[in-house]
């Protein structure tokens, strides 16, 4: 329920708050006092385009904000978009500036345009000559039928199926390639797999011939500088060599290492050091015996080398990658070769899945057909209440030979305003006065299954007078009876049937235009609507003629409970 609206520097309203109440709240004044600028500030809380000429005339900003009690249903939206909620309330701001900037905050939170047309759109709902989208629409109203038919549980049961249904034709679609095209591409792919295997690439094998390829390039140094240590260790290359230094040392420290045990010690450790480099030299001489490399390493080695990055080139930059696509390429020739015993697999289950679909389908039809006949039925006998006794409204359901989103069917609703003339679209039928009053009987007889709390109707009253305007107004005081009701209009009638009545007010202060909103007290209702029925000037018979609308308002609202 829409709580209060505060309005700030939007057109000709300076600043305004309105605090709205459950029920039935009317919205009055003259011609051009600014009625359309409540609606059109409540439109800019729902998400639709702001346009900066809306911007009061010399200020640099307009600002509106809402202030909502929210049910479980919008709160777990809300939390969808990361928006928490304290104590069931929602505070909307939109704030639009002359240079066409947009600031959106919901609950304090920035937001954008496209989150608040989903919010805004499970908070009220605007209906209006130029607001009946979802009655112009004929896709909506297969919805609307379905709601009043209570479908959902059977329409999510077919909607499941159907989205696996489309789910497996379009995989025989992508699996259905000519004969041609599969021959080629398992050419291809066996060709890359015999590619891969030839080489044999093990793990680790590239490194290690990059090791080999960057010695065999530094042979050379490596024999000279290893020769030369096993010399000096060794030979001493014409002096007396490591070994035999060390050799030496070893005999002076071992006549003297039995006086004292630190001699001792340093002696055992020279020995280990000794015998550790006579080690160091064999190997130095084991390796050099084994270390040369001829033209024929060389090439093997660069010819390897070459294979490798021929793979790597083509199938990925390291071992990991090539085996990784090798295995996917063996599992794709795998599935090709399997395709046709998988696209029959998969015709099959496509078969079974539209069997289900044939019985769902039929069900939701079934259900359709029954409601589409009873919702004929109520929507005639809330029209007829309205005052359109030739009206003519007919639930048009066509079977497809297809299957559809949401079934089989294709639904319409169909109206005729007038007598021996054939139902047909509303927006061709019927006349701006009378759609109003046709939308105002669906949504009577589509009550029980509009869960938005704030419905506003912006002057339904249009083209209308007398008997039909007292049916009007006591068809929006039943629409409010659960929920709360806007609405802007010109009729006493329904002005004498709000539970709550503002009055939208113009005047002029030192050269600059304001329009204010009154929140009326009885006697102030009393005289508005006797303004509205006589004019300009009130007079003892208007206000008499307000009181006994007042009046009779009042006991029809206690005959209905």
């Amino acid at each position: 329920m829409l709580k209060s609206l505060s309005i700030n520097n939007i057109a000709v309203i300076e600043q305004a708050m309105i605090d709205f109440d459950l029920g039935l709240n009317v919205l009055t004044g003259e011609t051009g006092a600014g009625k359309s600028i409540i609606i059109d500030s409540l439109n800019l809380i729902l998400g639709n385009r702001a346009s900066k000429d809306i911007v009061r005339t010399g200020e640099s900003s307009a600002k509106v904000e809402a202030l909502f009690d929210v049910c479980k249903n919008i709160s777990d939206l809300l939390l969808e978009y990361g928006i928490d909620i304290e104590d069931g309330e929602l505070l909307i701001s939109r704030e639009i500036s002359v240079d066409g900037k947009n600031n959106i905050r919901i609950n304090g939170k920035l937001s954008t345009i496209s989150i608040l047309k989903e919010i805004g759109k499970e908070l009220i709902n605007i209906h209006g000559q130029n607001d009946n989208q979802d009655l112009t629409n004929s896709d909506k109203h297969i919805i609307l039928l379905d709601k009043f038919a209570g479908c959902d549980t059977l329409l999510a049961e077919y909607k499941e199926v159907f989205n696996k249904a489309k789910e497996i034709k379009e995989k025989i679609e992508k699996m259905t390639i000519d004969s041609y095209e599969k021959e080629r591409k398992l050419s291809l792919l066996t060709y890359e797999i015999e590619t891969i295997e030839n080489v044999n690439l093990k793990e680790g094998e590239y490194e290690e011939l990059l090791d080999r390829r960057k010695m065999m390039a530094n042979s050379k140094k490596i024999s000279d500088n290893l020769y030369y240590a096993y010399n000096m260790i060794k030979k001493g290359n014409g002096k007396e060599s490591i070994e035999e230094l060390l050799s030496s040392s070893l005999k002076q420290i071992a006549e003297v290492s039995s006086f004292d045990g630190e001699i001792e010690e340093m002696y055992n450790r020279i020995n280990e050091i000794y015998y550790n480099l006579s080690d160091v030299g064999d190997s130095l001489r084991n390796y050099l015996s084994s270390f040369s490399f001829n033209e024929n390493d060389v090439y093997e080695t660069e010819k390897r080398i070459d294979e490798i990055n021929d793979l790597r080139r083509r199938f990925g930059k390291d071992y990991n990658d090539i085996m990784s696509y090798y295995l996917k390429i063996k599992e794709e020739v795998k599935t090709i070769s399997s395709t046709d015993e998988y696209i029959d697999t998969l015709t099959k289950e496509l078969s079974l899945k539209k069997e289900e679909l044939t019985n769902l389908s039929n069900a939701l039809g079934e259900k359709r057909r029954i409601a589409g006949k009873k919702l004929e039925k109520e929507v005639m006998a809330h029209l007829n209440e309205l005052n359109m006794k030739n009206c003519i409204f007919k639930v048009d359901i066509v079977k497809e030979e297809k299957f559809l989103k949401d079934g089989t069917d294709k639904v319409e609703f169909l109206i005729s305003a007038n007598a021996g003339i054939e139902p047909g679209k509303l927006t061709k039928i019927a006349s701006g006065g009378e759609l109003s009053r046709i939308m105002l009987g669906i949504n009577c007889a589509l009550l029980d299954t509009n869960d938005i709390p704030t419905m506003i109707y912006d002057e339904i009253d249009t083209g209308v007078s007398g008997r039909a305007a007292q049916k009007i107004a006591e068809k929006l005081y039943y629409v409010s009876k659960n929920r709360q009701v806007l609405c802007v209009t010109h009729l006493a009638q329904i002005a004498s049937m709000a539970d709550t009545h503002f009055l939208i007010e113009k005047n002029v202060y030192d050269n600059s235009t304001k329009t204010k909103v009154i929140k009326m007290n009885d006697e102030e209702k009393t005289n508005e609507i006797a303004r509205i029925i006589g004019g300009v000037k009130i007079t003892q018979n208007t206000l008499k003629s307000a009181e006994e609308m007042l009046s009779q308002s009042l006991s029809y609202k206690k005959d209905k409970g």
